[in-house]
């Protein structure tokens, strides 16, 4: 069965060099699924990740990067990456706090 023309297609770009992943082991830097394999595998593999794996997974593509790609980078690339995803999610948890009316967030904490 396949539903097209719902969303432009696949939101990932397939890389040549990914693999198809297995289930994920535990840990923030473990494997993620591989977007280019079936969907439905793609999204078993997603659903058996820990909220924390699916949010660096979600970061990683926001960057343009693969788990794959991150593993590769240098101990400094990867310091790099992982500072500017902090950015990211403190930009978006003071973006959710400024949305929330009548609710006092201390996000310098």
């Amino acid at each position: 069965m396949s539903i097209s023309g719902i969303g432009g297609g696949t939101p990932y770009a397939p890389t040549a060099a990914s693999a198809p992943s297995s289930a994920p082991s535990a840990g923030f830097g473990a494997s993620v699924p591989d977007p280019t394999t079936d969907p439905v595998d793609w999204l078993m593999d997603y659903s058996r990740m820990t909220p924390a794996q699916q949010m660096q997974s979600s970061m990683l593509h926001s960057l343009g990067l693969t788990q794959q790609q991150y593993d590769a980078l240098s101990p400094a690339d990867k310091a790099k990456v992982d500072q500017k995803i902090q950015q990211m999610i403190k930009q978006d948890v003071e973006q959710q706090a400024e949305k929330k009316s009548g609710m006092l967030v201390d996000v310098k904490a």
